[in-house]
């Protein structure tokens, strides 16, 4: 009798298993063989799955609602094939740690170009999880960074990691973009505040954005040195994650139209 199950779940059902009668095999009862294992699936519109959700992030993109989707904190690691997450028309971009937490993935539409754009991988250390994407939207090039701050990591590990950064990243272009997850609730005053002032970027996202545990926090963000290409911001809860909200931010620049010639 083959049952796959969550391991939180593992004991309950064997024990169900047992009590109906199962398990018993000559002079003993009570028989199991026990492997961990990874398996894969994605739910259909008629699916209730007890981890993850059912194809909306798969949704978001082929019903073309963004152009660069970004995930933080994916908790994958290279035993999941870069195929089994692949969109069409779109490039996928991964940062894995692995299945205990951390990561990041980065969607681009092929509508843009694009590439990844190593010469700031150099600036990332301390732990710090970070991607940084060229994007040529119309005629303007843009850097976007990718972010991830675990909790495990100190403020004074992780602000001068993000200060060199974007310090570098607008040396390049004033079209930078800096986004994710830092664990440094944006609602207060601090060092990461701190830093951005000096830097000069704004955080266009408004509100809390997690709600994990009794107080909201908003330690989600996209940061922006030129706000005022900013068109338009979503922060909403759609149900893709637990705790976290999806924001969004809109931008002025069109991107390019692919013809066939």
């Amino acid at each position: 009798l083959p049952t796959y199950i969550p391991i939180d779940f593992s004991e309950k059902v064997r024990n169900s298993i047992f009590q109906a009668g199962a398990g018993t095999i000559g002079n003993y009862d009570n028989c199991s063989f026990n492997a961990e294992g990874k398996g894969t699936y994605r739910g259909n519109e008629d699916s209730n799955p007890t981890m993850g959700k059912k194809g909306e992030l798969h949704d978001i993109l082929t019903n073309k609602y963004a152009d660069i989707l970004v995930i933080g904190e994916t908790k994958l690691d290279s035993s999941f094939p870069i195929a089994q997450f692949s969109v069409p028309n779109f490039s996928l971009y991964r940062q894995d740690r692995n299945e205990f937490g951390g990561g990041i993935m980065v969607f681009v539409s092929n509508t843009i170009p694009h590439c990844r754009y190593q010469p700031l991988q150099n600036c990332i250390k301390n732990g710090v999880e970070c991607l940084v994407i060229e994007c040529t939207i119309g005629r303007t090039k843009w850097l976007l960074s990718a972010l991830f701050k675990s909790p495990n990591i100190k403020d004074n590990q992780f602000i001068p990691v993000f200060t060199l950064l974007c310090d570098q990243m607008l040396s390049c272009t004033p079209n930078g973009l800096c986004l994710g997850d830092f664990n440094l609730n944006m609602n207060k005053s601090n060092c990461l505040s701190v830093a951005c002032k000096t830097l000069g970027l704004t955080n266009v996202i408004k509100g809390d954005t997690c709600f994990k545990g009794q107080v909201p926090t908003s330690i989600d963000v996209i940061l922006v040195h030129n706000k005022t290409l900013v068109k338009d911001i979503l922060n909403v809860n759609i149900g893709i994650s637990d705790c976290d909200n999806l924001v969004e931010v809109a931008f002025k620049e069109k991107a390019p139209i692919k013809t066939n010639t």
